[in-house]
């Protein structure tokens, strides 16, 4: 029947190499939540926004300022300037700091709301492009003026490491992490308890996978989020980089409707999808114990289950031990006997011949 419908989907379908399972995967769930929103939502969930160029000399000083170290274009700088100003959120998480280019950005548009503050969370210590400096490091250096006690940086570990003291009543986060599976499934998936009712969600890099056509199959992560998770869904009409117009927008947002636990299921079976990464042990026990705590056995059961299966499929390395070290320096040794004993014959049997060439031909 789907395919009736689709019938250039299905042309599509037929010169796919099938044993690509990432790719049949990815296929089967952009089918599902296409079909789903068009014959469900009719498009009257998506709010389509055109942000024109700032007035504010303060703005357009602070996005020369910034350039160099905010990983997102002008437009989408403007974009999230915007969701700000029009929501005017009190308390706002940014998951995914970097150099802090983005959180700059974030300062500068609540500063005039008053009680506003921003939590910021970043896997690592050090900005991943420069590990010289420390993850933030442009807030601090550059722009200390937009700092009056509204900032607060966390680093070194997951989201579900700080929530606890981060705490709820969250009305605004921008998530900016990997844009592989599972990262922003994970990192929405921590930060959903805590969120507020109606509050915005907004994803950077959504057709990430379009702007990196070396690693397409990649970087759809956020494009499936903005699709999957409930709500209102908010977009730029057109999004500019380096003065041309994207394909697609590389940002959206979305205005969660109510009661998001009725849809937990929904994003934790986005973890059956392929991962193109595995997280560390620690991370994983963390998770495990954070899901325990705020969602249903259901919910964690599908958490554990993927990561027994991933797990498996991706053949992780374990933590090396004596005896696996043993084990590895055997068998390269014997590889590397083994190819010697095997030229050294070679070489033999090569002098043999010559030998017995020369006697063929001595009178």
């Amino acid at each position: 029947m789907i395919l009736k419908l689709f019938p250039r989907f299905y042309d599509t379908i037929c010169i796919l190499d099938y044993r690509n399972i990432k790719t049949i995967a990815v296929i089967c769930m952009l089918l599902t939540i296409s079909v789903t929103f068009c014959f469900t939502n009719n498009f009257s969930n998506v709010e389509i926004i055109d942000i024109d160029i700032p007035d504010e000399k303060e703005d357009a000083t602070l996005l020369d300022r910034t350039k160099l170290y905010v990983e997102m274009s002008e437009s989408e700088t403007k974009f999230l300037s915007y969701l700000i100003r029009r929501y005017k959120p009190k308390k706002i998480v940014e998951i995914g700091v970097s150099s802090g280019g983005s959180s700059v950005v974030i300062l500068n548009a609540i500063k005039d709301i008053y009680g506003a503050k921003l939590y910021s969370i970043d896997l690592s210590k050090n900005v991943y492009k420069c590990p010289s400096k420390p993850v933030g490091f442009v807030v601090h250096k550059y722009f200390s003026h937009l700092m009056k006690n509204n900032w607060r940086l966390y680093t070194g570990n997951i989201t579900a490491k700080f929530m606890d003291e981060i705490g709820g009543d969250i009305d605004f986060v921008f998530i900016d992490t990997v844009h592989r599976n599972p990262g922003e499934i994970l990192d929405f998936l921590q930060i959903l308890p805590y969120l507020k009712a109606g509050a915005i969600v907004v994803f950077h890099d959504t057709s990430f996978h379009f702007l990196e056509r070396s690693d397409y199959n990649g970087g759809w992560t956020n494009c499936a989020l903005l699709s999957v998770i409930r709500g209102q869904k908010i977009i730029p009409h057109k999004d500019l980089l380096n003065g041309v117009a994207l394909t697609f927008p590389n940002i959206g947002a979305i205005k969660l409707d109510d009661h998001q636990e009725k849809f937990a299921f929904d994003y934790f079976n986005m973890l059956v999808l392929p991962w193109y990464y595995f997280p560390n042990k620690e991370q994983i026990n963390l998770l495990r114990d954070f899901f325990k705590k705020h969602y249903d056995s259901f919910c964690s059961d599908i958490f554990e289950r993927a990561v027994s299966k991933h797990n498996l499929y991706m053949e992780y390395p374990k933590e090396p031990n004596v005896v696996d070290l043993i084990m590895v320096l055997w068998k390269t040794a014997s590889r590397i006997g083994s190819r010697i004993i095997t030229f050294l014959k070679s070489q033999s049997q090569n002098s043999s011949q010559t030998q017995d060439g020369k006697q063929k031909c001595t009178p």
